[in-house]
């Protein structure tokens, strides 16, 4: 993880691998993403003559191995890589599922909530706090957004079963609105306000009696407005007063990120509550992007340089 970090193509290729590898049923489709995610990453560029000998094993292995995955179109070596590309796949796809292992266990709590918090209560005896996120949570359907409803419903129930009482730090969920709502876009702001602040209330409700927070992630720049008047009727809702759980993600790396703060502390003061704000930089840069192009758009919505980002958090 220190060898190839994020700003490096060996390590957007494992991040990638970990992000969707773990969620591929079955082998052909694994090998085929293995394939394109690694091929054309060459592990051992970064190696120096100062690191350990365990790092440069590691970098070894993976650059002979990927190797193979390499196309060629020299008509005498192609049938020999063909060969040898199908007799490694499995040594490829061993290599490759170990180290996603490796990665998703820091990044990944669990497979499932009863998983997730098992290892939770271990760091919960260190002190650590922990806000549960579902991956994967966007409704497309109504029954897609039912069956959210009440995964969401369930894990807070679970959350809460556990939770100790006397920890300085309350345990957490993060709830995306566009999981709860198959039309979660401003061309149905009327309908989807009034039916995800019914959805929102009800599992604010429900994390209020288990004593946790619920904090409602922050998503594409379209729907801000839309989730900060979902989130206002929430904080000014009678049946919620005395709840201070309730919480809002702010992206830094959006332009209206110190305007947004500015808003909720004044929604706070208006509506009598502590509103917790979790700050984060962003993760949908490059479909930001991509869609404000799309549109024509003479600007962005946030900063297209890293270090403004990184100014603004």
């Amino acid at each position: 993880m220190m060898k190839y970090d994020l700003s490096s193509k060996e390590g957007l290729a494992l991040m990638a691998l970990a992000e969707s590898l773990i969620r591929v049923p079955d082998q052909s489709t694994a090998h085929a993403l293995i394939q394109d995610k690694m091929q054309d990453v060459d592990f051992g560029e970064a190696v120096t003559k100062a690191d350990p000998l365990s790092e440069k094993a590691a970098a070894k292995v993976l650059s002979w191995a990927t190797g193979f995955l390499k196309q060629s179109d020299n008509r005498f070596i192609k049938p020999l890589k063909t060969g040898l590309n199908l007799a490694s796949k499995p040594l490829v796809a061993y290599t490759a599922k170990s180290l996603v292992s490796l990665l998703a266990n820091h990044f990944v709590m669990g497979t499932s909530i009863k998983e997730t918090k098992k290892r939770a209560m271990d760091n919960r005896a260190k002190g650590y706090s922990h806000s549960y996120e579902m991956l994967g949570d966007a409704a497309h359907t109504a029954a897609d957004a039912k069956g959210y409803f009440e995964a969401y419903l369930q894990a807070i129930q679970a959350i809460g079963h556990n939770e100790d009482a006397s920890h300085p730090l309350k345990s957490s969920i993060s709830v995306k609105l566009s999981a709860l709502h198959p039309r979660y876009e401003i061309e149905h702001r009327q309908r989807c306000v009034q039916e995800l602040t019914a959805s929102l209330k009800a599992l604010c409700l429900a994390a209020q009696k288990e004593n946790i927070d619920l904090t409602v992630d922050a998503e594409e720049s379209e729907r801000l407005e839309l989730s900060l008047e979902i989130l206002k009727n929430i904080a000014v809702d009678p049946d919620l007063q005395g709840w201070d759980g309730l919480g809002l993600a702010v992206q830094a790396y959006q332009k209206r990120a110190t305007l947004v703060i500015d808003y909720l502390a004044d929604l706070a003061k208006r509506s009598g509550r502590r509103l917790k704000v979790r700050l984060v930089k962003g993760a949908y840069w490059d479909s930001e992007i991509k869609h404000a192009q799309e549109l024509g758009l003479k600007d962005y919505p946030v900063f297209t340089r890293k270090k403004t980002t990184d100014v603004s958090y």
